[in-house]
């Protein structure tokens, strides 16, 4: 009998052995699995695949899109990229300011070399600013939304971390706010969301932009939704973009109102980084 258990013993014991192996790459591989998938849904979140507005999607979108006349004339809203139309028709409303600004390489008191004039040539960089009367909050408010893009002609030549802001006039106060910056990969487009970097909810808001290196660098659409109590007047709203290069950095921006009363931009970075303005975008807007 005692022979029987020890060869029972014996068998388990040599099986064991025999099967771990197995049994260990098994459950790796289920490990391994799990794993890239999770990953992948990291992935997901950070990208998303962008899928661009057909010709007829389009022309619905502008349809939508009611505009103020004597104001914006339909060449500027037959203009806007496919992402600002999206972005617009959106929200049941009126737009009643477009603005659009080509960028200029901002002075500088440290000598600018070619390497760092690669960092944003002129033109390479536009500004577009649209003011869209809305009604989310009721007929007790004036509520207004502020839609911003800053767009590359060009890829940048350095990518890293850069700063977008809007910021307005008249203390009207913040509700809603978000910034995606798009990428082109082969003929693949991308979306990203960015990282809010400062706010002044009266004021305005900034957000951080990761250019994404093996990407073409397209654009970045701003969104800034104000309401205050029913009044009359003419406020104003701005955007500015800063790009960075030569270092890596985690850029600033301090918003505040100038002696004019009007938005005003501060972007400051770190070490050796180089910074370059692009030439801001503004509008005024009738309440």
């Amino acid at each position: 009998m005692e022979n029987i258990k020890l060869t029972k013993i014996t068998l388990i014991f040599v099986l064991t052995l025999f099967l771990t192996p197995f049994l260990s790459t098994s459950i790796y591989s289920v490990d391994a699995k799990l794993q890239d998938s999770f990953t992948k849904d990291e992935q997901k979140e950070e990208k998303k695949l962008h899928k661009p507005l057909t010709k007829e999607e389009r022309k619905e979108k502008i349809k939508k899109i009611k505009f103020s006349f004597g104001k914006v004339k339909q060449e500027q809203i037959d203009e806007l990229s496919d992402e600002m139309i999206e972005e617009l028709s959106k929200d049941d409303g009126e737009i009643v300011s477009i603005t659009q600004q080509d960028s200029t390489v901002q002075d500088s008191s440290k000598e600018v070399t070619l390497s760092q004039l690669r960092a944003m040539p002129k033109t390479d960089y536009s500004m577009t600013l649209v003011a869209q009367r809305i009604s989310e909050k009721g007929s007790s408010y004036d509520n207004f939304k502020f839609t911003a893009e800053g767009r590359w002609h060009v890829n940048p030549f350095w990518e890293l971390t850069d700063s977008i802001a809007v910021g307005w006039s008249d203390n009207f106060v913040m509700y809603n706010d978000y910034a995606t910056h798009y990428g082109l990969l082969g003929a693949q487009q991308y979306a990203w969301s960015c990282t809010r970097d400062t706010i002044k909810n009266q004021i305005g808001v900034g957000y951080d932009v990761d250019l994404k290196s093996g990407y073409d660098d397209w654009k970045t659409i701003l969104v800034a939704k104000v309401y205050k109590n029913n009044g009359t007047g003419v406020g104003s709203v701005k955007t500015e973009y800063m790009h960075t290069s030569m270092s890596p950095s985690n850029p600033t921006i301090v918003i505040s109102l100038g002696s004019d009363s009007k938005p005003q931009f501060s972007f400051s970075v770190s070490g050796a980084t180089r910074k370059e303005n692009a030439s801001p975008a503004y509008a005024d807007f009738t309440y």
